[in-house]
């Protein structure tokens, strides 16, 4: 039964997918407010149709998670008629809740193995310290770090981040704190999973014990500046959707920016390789990581990323030597 609901759910949730693209690709204006009221109010009214199919609902994972859903929706909707700053300043204080409840319903339509597009909002603050941590990390491989020190500097981190994030197990109150200290970068979803800068800390790592150093930084320059530049294409231009709410547009952008960041990085700090060869270290290193950024759904892109990146460009350097 509750397989069945869940499958009658998901056009619902990409409705409310194609909603929340809208909103960051479109900004905010009043006309397309009030377009957008009256589509909101029906998929309250949906799904609260989708819970009355199920026998308990407050007893079940999907009919806790519908409720929650609808619960969130009408809180936005009181707003309709209120001035443009109102609106915007009461979607600001909304969407966290919202995204949680989202959230929260994919998990619990994949437990039932009914796929659900996940969704990530828009996040300035948190693509500026992607980029800035991906060129700190480079600059310290290239001018300050041995490849000993590297594999030391990493450990360190690494250990750590999963210390704190066992911390974040047993302690609700450290859970709260690293949370709310790092609110706006961090993403609705990562109050209750492993942040991604403890996925990011174990990728360093595992570049660092397996991987020489100009592949180090072709692979942090990748997840650096190709990542968030796709990221920002897809949301809003992204038409041709691949899966996993990914769009061709942003692949393809996650591609030529990688490539490029990649063949910037080995130019600038390592001219002693031919251009050929940094080319196709770059675009080896590129792909994959394409690849990877599209399927990531089970394991954090801020892992498979750099690891796909740099696997990707090794091989093309033990295929030309």
């Amino acid at each position: 039964m509750s397989r069945a609901i869940a499958l009658e759910t998901k056009p619902l949730l990409l409705s409310l997918h194609g909603v929340l693209r809208e909103l960051e690709a479109k900004g905010w204006s009043v006309d397309f407010w009030e377009s957008l009221a009256p589509r909101l109010e029906a998929m309250e009214v949906r799904a609260r149709e989708l819970i009355a199919k199920l026998k308990v609902p407050s007893e079940t994972e999907l009919g806790k998670r519908l409720l929650q859903l609808a619960a969130s929706i009408r809180a936005a909707l009181p707003g309709v008629g209120c001035t443009l700053e109102e609106l915007h300043a009461g979607w600001a204080s909304y969407q966290e809740q919202f995204q949680v409840a989202y959230d929260l319903l994919c998990a619990s339509m994949r437990a039932l193995s009914v796929a659900a597009p996940e969704r990530r909002p828009e996040n300035a603050a948190r693509s500026v310290l992607h980029v800035f941590t991906a060129t700190s990390c480079i600059l310290l491989v290239v001018y300050v770090l041995s490849p000993f020190w590297m594999r030391v500097a990493a450990g360190i981190g690494v250990a750590a981040c999963w210390a704190m994030e066992i911390g974040r197990i047993f302690s609700p109150r450290l859970n709260e704190a690293l949370c709310n200290g790092m609110a706006v970068v961090a993403h609705p979803h990562e109050r209750r999973d492993v942040n991604s800068a403890t996925w990011y800390t174990t990728a360093l790592f595992l570049l660092a014990i397996f991987f020489l150093p100009p592949v180090c930084v072709v692979a942090l320059a990748v997840l650096g500046l190709a990542d968030p530049a796709a990221a920002f294409v897809g949301r809003r231009w992204g038409r041709i959707r691949l899966i996993h709410g990914r769009s061709l547009e942003g692949s393809l952008t996650f591609v030529v920016v990688g490539t490029l960041a990649g063949l910037g990085a080995l130019s600038l700090w390592y001219p002693e390789i031919k251009l050929s060869y940094a080319a196709l270290m770059a675009l080896g290193a590129a792909l994959p990581a394409a690849v990877a950024e599209l399927f990531s759904r089970r394991v954090d892109d801020n892992l498979s990323i750099p690891v796909a990146s740099a696997a990707g460009a090794w091989l093309v350097t033990v295929l030309l030597t």
